[in-house]
């Protein structure tokens, strides 16, 4: 179980967005109930995405970003000008390469660590289908480095009674 406590908001990741496209774009009336629920913790600002999020979902699902969009879903960051976490998560990727713990594809990226610091910058916890794993570099593992609250996508929607 990951580290999960109250907090202001969470900030879901690309790849748990796109875990959950069927489920948000699809017209399967078991899955109305999560529709709702989805589309009113986007509105009332429990769930956010960061601009990186919007990139990615953009990229690839354009039915999913449409959806959000006709939601009205806009990034966290957005109209902030120039984004300064990309810089700072370039830096941080270059050292744990340097640090030999970049070892694999399925270890965090630029846009992880964006989410990551954005999270952070508005105290928000990360919500992600990734599972913490011993010595692993993967996004629970950097939250938990960096003291950003991290929730494990089946254990919030579990919580929820999803």
């Amino acid at each position: 179980m990951l580290l999960i406590i109250d907090s202001k908001g969470y900030l879901v990741d690309s790849s748990t967005l796109l875990n959950w496209k069927r489920r948000i774009t699809g017209t399967d009336p078991k899955e109305a109930r999560f529709r709702k629920w989805i589309r009113a913790v986007f509105q009332i600002g429990l769930l956010n995405i960061s601009r990186a999020i919007e990139e990615e979902i953009e990229r690839n699902s354009p039915t999913l970003s449409k959806v959000l969009k006709k939601w009205g879903v806009k990034p966290i960051d957005f109209g902030l000008g120039p984004d300064p976490t990309t810089a700072e998560a370039e830096v941080m990727l270059a050292q744990l390469e340097a640090e030999g713990r970049i070892t694999s594809n399925s270890c965090v990226g630029v846009n992880d660590l964006r989410i990551i610091l954005i999270a952070e910058r508005y105290e928000l916890a990360v919500v992600t289908d990734e599972a913490h794993g011993k010595d692993r570099c993967n996004m629970p593992t950097v939250c938990r480095e960096r003291g950003v609250p991290c929730v494990r996508s089946a254990d919030l929607l579990a919580e929820r009674g999803f």
